[in-house]
């Protein structure tokens, strides 16, 4: 049987034969015959062998003329790199493909790092940067695909700017690259830079950028990259201006997406790349992912429709696709009400089904999850609570006690006087959000959140937790006498201090409660949904200090709360 041979390039040249025939036919590549034969259409193919890496190039056409990709397969998944136009096809762009083909498809070695040589001026060293920062995150397991979002991020893509804001463990990152590896993806060039604390520098950021851009169009960035010494603040204009009129000449939609922007907090970085956006040509897209709202002109991004804003709302995961998630990664199939139990005790949060796994994994019932799990309480702790500064931490402690907050309580428990700034502050971080059913700035924590944070507070400061009831409640005293209720159980029966009132949507659910109705029956009768009751029935269970509906219930009939 005839093996069906195809052109590979080997060293510097490109053999149209096999290459152990002394006779056969080899290009040099970067010569004339070379971009002569890639631009030929009846060419569609070529493999590429180098130590930097492997990969099969095909000739495509495309709506605007014929272009040259690279594929490589690993672990049944097929990742492809644009190479570009047959003009553009040099060595140096093979091995730059080859390098981020093979940081995708292979796992970092920390020891060894991979590097590649990015362009730049004539006479200059090529400057070394790591393949790894360039490269796709790998996605373990088969990640559930979802179409509701790609199809946003597609929409959002063919603007300037696509945002993706949400804390920690929202599934920010596997999103994007699930959705370049779908066929959802516009089949543009697209670059990703994943940050880190080191590129909190203006010349490092934009080295990054710079890097990322010249992986993509080789030489476009060569002319910015000899201004890049002297990073003042006009020679970082200077370099901008230089690649945004660079970036003028793409004539191929090409995107750019700069993950962990969170760890971007020099203010000369963030007024640079707004400049940046400012002046973004046509043709350019950038996608930013973070934990925190950048300070960048987001109000008139909107206003000019040239935002696409996806927040952790919109990353929740459904019912169903929590269920295709246990299904997906562990093989387990669970039934519909605990599937549908811990998406709303979860709220959809990514992080807390995957952390999920490792109780049911372990055997445990579902409940035992659904009532406590350290995991999620480590994990939080961790990644969320321990990154807040001091100030901020202590905070967010302190107003822990009530479930909706507001600058005045806040500051009432605190005894201090700049509550606004820092509720402002969270908000931006993610760390609490609004609330759009109530009059006036109030916000409140993830449930999940919030009884951490106040597992951390009997932890530290037990004794204060008293005195912060207290606080709290003649507050609320003093601003709506008739609807606060006396202190439950946990601050003592002693005392005569009121506690946080039920908002009248509770108090609908509490008076079902008490005539028998289940959670079907109230979301009926309220036109809302089960997840909706159950959130409700657990912040009652918050404010009256119990745990239990059954408990609740006894303790609003021993208070004459109806």
């Amino acid at each position: 049987m005839t093996r069906n041979f195809i052109p590979v390039v080997v060293d510097e040249y490109l053999w149209l034969a096999d290459q152990t025939d002394k006779t056969s036919p080899a290009i040099i590549v970067g010569s004339h015959d070379w971009y002569a034969w890639l631009a030929d259409d009846q060419h569609t193919s070529f493999a590429f062998k180098q130590s930097s890496g492997n990969f099969t190039a095909r000739h495509e056409r495309q709506r605007n003329g014929w272009y040259w990709y690279a594929y490589r397969k690993r672990g049944g998944r097929i990742h492809k790199i644009y190479l570009g136009r047959p003009a553009e096809m040099s060595l140096q762009r093979l091995e730059h493909a080859a390098c981020v083909l093979a940081a995708r498809v292979e796992p970092p070695n920390r020891d060894a790092p991979q590097a590649i040589q990015v362009c730049t001026a004539r006479g200059q060293r090529p400057q070394v940067v790591l393949a790894e920062k360039f490269a796709f995150p790998t996605m373990a397991g088969n990640p559930v695909e979802r179409p509701r979002l790609f199809t946003f991020l597609t929409s959002g893509a063919r603007g300037k700017l696509t945002l993706i804001s949400a804390p920690a463990g929202w599934g920010k990152t596997i999103l994007l690259s699930s959705w370049c590896a779908s066929h959802h993806a516009p089949h543009w060039p697209h670059g990703w830079i994943t940050l880190d604390s080191h590129d909190n520098d203006i010349q490092s950021f934009w080295s990054n950028i710079l890097a990322a851009l010249d992986l993509l169009h080789t030489g476009i960035a060569a002319q910015s990259r000899t201004l890049l010494v002297h990073p003042e603040d006009e020679t970082i204009h200077m370099v901008i201006k230089t690649l945004l009129n660079a970036c003028q000449q793409l004539t191929m939609d090409t995107i750019i997406i700069i993950d962990n922007y969170q760890a971007i907090q020099a203010a000369e970085i963030h007024r640079s790349l707004s400049f940046f956006l400012d002046h973004l040509p046509a043709r350019l897209h950038v996608i930013i992912s973070s934990r925190t709202m950048p300070p960048l002109p987001l109000a008139r991004l909107r206003v000019q429709g040239a935002l696409t804003e996806i927040r952790q709302h919109q990353l929740r995961f459904t019912e169903d696709e929590a269920g295709a998630f246990f299904r997906r990664t562990q093989g387990i199939t669970l039934d519909d009400s605990e599937c549908a139990a811990l998406t709303v005790r979860t709220e959809g949060w990514i992080a807390g089904l995957q952390l999920a796994l490792l109780s049911i994994s372990d055997k445990q019932h579902v409940d035992t999850y659904l009532n406590h799990n350290r995991y999620i309480r480590d994990y939080l702790i961790e990644e969320v609570i321990q990154q807040q500064t001091t100030e901020v931490q202590q905070f967010m402690l302190r107003t822990s006690i009530v479930t909706r907050l507001n600058a005045g309580l806040c500051d009432t428990l605190r005894q201090a006087g700049d509550s606004q700034l820092l509720l402002e502050q969270l908000e931006r971080a993610n760390l609490c959000q609004p609330l759009t059913d109530q009059h006036g700035s109030w916000y409140s924590y993830a449930p999940l959140l919030r009884e951490t944070l106040l597992y951390l507070l009997q932890r530290t400061d037990a004794q204060q937790v008293q005195q912060l009831h207290q606080r709290a409640s003649q507050w609320y005293e003093q601003q709506a006498p008739r609807q606060s209720i006396t202190l439950s159980e946990h601050v003592g029966p002693k005392s005569g201090a009121m506690l946080e009132p039920l908002t009248r949507r509770e108090q609908q659910v509490l008076r079902q409660l008490l005539n028998g109705a289940s959670n079907r029956d109230i979301a009926r009768s309220l036109i809302i949904s089960e997840g909706t009751v159950k959130k409700h029935v657990f912040n009652i269970c918050s404010k009256l200090g119990v745990q239990s509906r059954s408990q609740a219930m006894a303790r609003s009939i021993a208070l004459s709360l109806l």
